[in-house]
């Protein structure tokens, strides 16, 4: 069931903003999902009005990231360091699917950690558009920071 909105400007959780209506329907576009791994999933929204949020918000995720996340050796002997933007699908029970990494390939094992990392949050609490929870698709920025060199 496609969504349908009448000259209004969102902004998108990366801060850029759809003011045009050619942009703003595309943003609206749904996907299909895998269905042979998750047989209740309909469609997948890019955008809705309630997006999906970590359990107790952003300072919560960001408190679970900094304890979870382990920049990889190989990455810290390479000092390479980052962002990893990993994207996934939200459900309607606020499940965690299809884990991804999108963006530039940083290697030394960061897209394997941001996996990791992701794969191990509890549910979140999923999208909703007006009160109904639907399957939404969400990018997290993952980021990496060298260690302070010791003196």
């Amino acid at each position: 069931m496609p969504l349908s909105y009448c000259h209004l400007v969102i902004p998108v959780i990366m801060g850029l903003s759809f003011s045009s209506t050619t942009h703003r329907q595309a943003a609206f576009h749904h996907y299909a999902a895998d269905t042979s791994r998750q047989p209740d999933m309909e469609q997948v929204f890019t955008l809705v009005a309630d997006p999906p949020h970590f359990p107790g918000g952003d300072s919560a995720l960001q408190n679970y990231l900094n304890k979870n996340l382990r920049i990889p050796k190989a990455a810290v002997a390479a000092k390479v360091a980052g962002t990893v933007y990993v994207q996934f699908v939200v459900d309607k029970k606020g499940n965690l699917l299809y884990p991804n990494v999108s963006g530039p390939y940083k290697g030394y094992g960061l897209e394997e950690e941001a996996i990791r990392v992701v794969s191990s949050m509890p549910r979140w609490e999923p999208g909703k558009e007006k009160g109904k929870a639907l399957n939404v698709k969400f990018d997290l920025p993952v980021t990496f920071t060298l260690p302070e060199p010791k003196k």
